[in-house]
């Protein structure tokens, strides 16, 4: 992104409330917002990043899993 804001374009979308509500407060426990961590996707997915946005919780719990299984 340039970040001039004149380059922004607004993009509407629709979310069953309670993703809403779980990505809102996931974002918030990462230290970030909704609208910081979808840029972050949307960059890596289409290639301007080399790493998708880290979410910490389900990093350490997956981190987790992968240590208990034999």
């Amino acid at each position: 992104m340039s970040g001039n804001e004149d380059d922004l374009v607004a993009y509407r979308l629709e979310l069953p409330d309670e993703l809403r509500t779980q990505f809102k407060g996931m974002t918030a426990m990462n230290g970030t917002n909704m609208k910081d961590a979808l840029i972050h996707f949307i960059e890596w997915y289409v290639g301007k990043r080399q790493q998708p946005p880290i979410n910490k919780l389900v990093n350490q719990e997956v981190s987790q899993w992968i240590e208990k299984e034999p």
